[in-house]
């Protein structure tokens, strides 16, 4: 059974892959996925999207019986590929993917989903996600994601940040500087949008701290640079 709640503490959040940041009004459109929304009421994380049938059709977050929802985060794609998405809801509901519409089921009516096919590259996607009740009958959204594709943090992670930061992290670590200068090879091949060199590079270096791991480097040390390489990898779309 699947309990209609929030995660509130930054504790739990850390517990769940998503991280949906989700804004609610008490004015809205009645048409379409009811936006441009007014009268902000309340914010809260959610770790899925699933106040359809996982809330038996009565979703009214703090209450409100008519409202506004605009909810917004990222899809992680493990390979790129063709992956179906559903959405489902009663009102009207619209789904964008990296900023175009990929989802419309907008206007009053009662529960209806609408699917689709995408084709997404591999590594982190911004969704955006509006829906509106009209505050009678059944209430509620869900969008259903394929297998390969996960929620994930609220927003894309910063890959220059994370760069910089695995390069003091790896600094005097390992073979002579030869990671570090792998690291810095990453950066100047990021800074000019070469993301093929970019993903070879940091492939090398995951695979060189594999090889080092428990003699030249503890493996600690090792597993944390190698998951930190991974994300970055995944952040600019690595295959």
């Amino acid at each position: 059974m699947m309990l209609c709640v929030f995660v509130l503490s930054a504790t739990l959040a850390a517990v769940h892959a998503g991280e949906i940041q989700i804004d609610y009004y008490a004015g809205f459109v009645p048409s379409g996925d009811g936006s441009p929304f007014s009268n902000y009421v309340a914010s809260e994380v959610a770790s899925d999207i699933r106040f359809a049938q996982g809330c038996w059709w009565y979703w009214h977050p703090h209450g409100i019986n008519a409202f506004g929802a605009h909810m917004q985060g990222t899809l992680v794609v493990n390979k790129t590929g063709l992956y179906p998405f559903a959405l489902t809801s009663d009102d009207g509901s619209r789904v964008y993917v990296d900023g175009k519409l990929v989802l419309d089921n907008g206007g009053p009516h009662g529960p209806i989903t609408v699917l689709t096919i995408l084709k997404l590259s591999a590594g982190y996607h911004s969704f955006e996600l509006n829906f509106w009740e009209d505050g009678t009958g059944a209430s509620g959204v869900d969008f259903a994601l394929p297998d390969g594709v996960t929620f994930g943090e609220a927003t894309i992670p910063d890959a220059e940040a994370m760069l910089q930061q695995l390069l003091e992290n790896v600094s005097g670590i390992g073979p002579g500087r030869s990671l570090t200068n792998k690291v810095m090879r990453a950066q100047s091949f990021c800074a000019m949008q070469d993301t093929e060199a970019a993903c070879w590079v940091l492939k090398s270096f995951v695979n060189e701290v594999r090889a080092q791991q428990a003699r030249k480097i503890p493996l600690d040390i090792a597993v944390g640079l190698i998951s930190d390489a991974q994300t970055i990898m995944a952040a600019i779309g690595c295959q």
